[in-house]
């Protein structure tokens, strides 16, 4: 298989199972708001519980993506130097 159609494939792979998982926590995120909410004596709607729902999703969509481009920055760009280190001597 050619690495560029690889590569590709593995992006394409990656973002599909990222929209999973947003799209998941985002419905687990309302469902709680709505069982848990009335426990408490929060009331509101279930439309600002979406909105919610969508800035607590959107700040999740954030902090994964610091995430992921911390330890790429940190693990991979140093393993990448220390291969191509080695292929020097």
């Amino acid at each position: 298989m050619n690495v560029m159609v690889c590569v590709g494939y593995k992006k394409r792979k990656h973002f599909f199972e990222t929209i999973v998982d947003i799209g998941t926590g985002y419905v687990i995120a309302v469902v709680m708001q709505i069982l848990i909410f009335p426990l408490f004596g929060i009331q509101t709607s279930y439309f600002n519980m979406f909105i919610i729902g969508g800035i607590f999703m959107s700040v999740s969509m954030l902090r994964s993506w610091l995430w992921r481009k911390y330890f790429h920055n940190r693990f991979y760009d140093k393993a990448q130097q220390n291969n191509s280190n080695s292929k020097d001597i």
